[in-house]
């Protein structure tokens, strides 16, 4: 499933990174390309390269990293201790 962020309106810091993500897109789907033709492997293909893309803005960490960052801060703080 393909999800599509849009800024809220009125929040102009938010149009930053949406626009950059369209440029990182645009790096594989070209602008004029028909996205009926892309299948999910594609689709797939592209999202796990951007999600695994170091960006500078977050010390050259990727997007990836930081979400299995923070899961496993979530996973040890929740922890069942036995009784």
């Amino acid at each position: 499933m393909l999800w599509w962020y849009f800024t809220d309106p009125n929040c102009n810091w938010q149009r930053g990174g949406n626009e950059n993500m369209n440029g990182l897109v645009r790096q594989y789907v070209p602008k004029k390309a028909k996205l009926r033709s892309l299948t999910d492997e594609d689709l797939n293909r592209y999202q796990n390269l951007l999600n695994t893309r170091p960006r500078k803005r977050l010390g050259f960490r990727s997007l990836q990293d930081l979400f299995l960052q923070s899961f496993e801060r979530v996973a040890l703080s929740t922890s069942i201790c036995p009784a």
